[in-house]
């Protein structure tokens, strides 16, 4: 009886699954990114995200006057997307800029730094990014400056937690119960009646 106990409860651990979570908010941080302004003569603002060798964004051109929005880049939506999470994902710490352009002309300016100082030190190792927003609060772009207040969000699935399944946890139970009630049996022959 001991052998089953034992080999149902070694089965149970060894193969019992693992949580996954639903997709969830991975990082959230401001989007990055100095005064910009070089002159009159522009009609449009440009904002986009740039990891050396993919970029997110750079097809959203904002008008001039005040704009605001919440804008999603995912495997569907944009070709460089999978590049993208991939390199937040493998583990290395890679630079990343966040651009805000006056267009037409390209003028304008980036912020830069590494993933990890970014997103507070958190490393996306063994998690799955389903999806970047990009969350414009506010934009007010003038032929000469803009004013940016927006956020840059991670979202997907945080790397799964093993946690032992209930059937494992009550298997335990059970097989500590009959380790414990074998080791307080009194043995043949023994009394505890007093004579």
């Amino acid at each position: 009886m001991r052998r089953i106990l034992f080999v149902v409860f070694v089965a149970v651990f060894a193969f019992g699954g693992s949580a996954m979570a639903s997709p969830v908010e991975l990082a959230n941080v401001p989007y990055l990114l100095l005064g910009v302004g070089d002159g009159p003569g522009h009609t449009g603002f440009k904002l986009y995200v740039d990891d050396g060798s993919y970029r997110l964004f750079e097809d959203l051109l904002f008008p001039l006057g005040h704009s605001s929005g919440t804008f999603y880049a995912d495997a569907s939506s944009d070709p460089d997307f999978s590049g993208f999470a991939s390199n937040l994902t493998n583990g290395i710490n890679d630079f990343m800029w966040f651009w805000g352009t006056l267009e037409p002309g390209g003028a304008g300016g980036a912020a830069g730094a590494g993933e990890f100082p970014i997103f507070g030190g958190h490393d996306f190792l063994g998690d799955v990014i389903t999806r970047i927003r990009l969350q414009v609060d506010s934009l007010d772009v003038s032929p000469s400056d803009a004013s940016v207040h927006a956020r840059f969000i991670v979202e997907g699935e945080a790397a799964p937690v093993p946690e032992p399944s209930t059937f494992g946890l009550l298997s335990g139970a059970l097989l500590l119960v009959l380790i414990a009630s074998k080791r307080v049996r009194p043995q043949l022959g023994y009394s505890l009646r007093r004579r």
